[in-house]
Parts: structure tokens; sequence; C-alpha cells
């Protein structure tokens, strides 16, 4: 069982990016406040 049958070995890091968190977080919080903008300029 120690012997692997894939073709390719995984790649650990392959899914993962050391920034992913903030620029989820900071899309985030954009949106949010596009969102926010939104409701809060009265219509013309």
């Amino acid at each position: 069982m120690l012997a692997d049958k894939h073709p390719w070995k995984r790649n650990p890091y392959f899914h993962f990016h050391p920034m992913h968190n903030l620029y989820s977080l900071v899309m985030a919080l954009i949106l949010f406040g596009m969102i926010l903008l939104f409701f809060t300029i009265p219509a013309r």
C-alpha cells in the first residue's frame, strides 16, 4: 500500500493561496459596501 498508483503526485498547495482569505474578505466588504451605497443613495 506504500506504492502510490497515481500517475501524478498530489500537490498539497494546489488549492491553497496564502492571500486567498484576504482577497475573499476584501471582495466581500467591497460588495457589501456597494449594496449599502445602492440602498442609501436616494433615487432621483
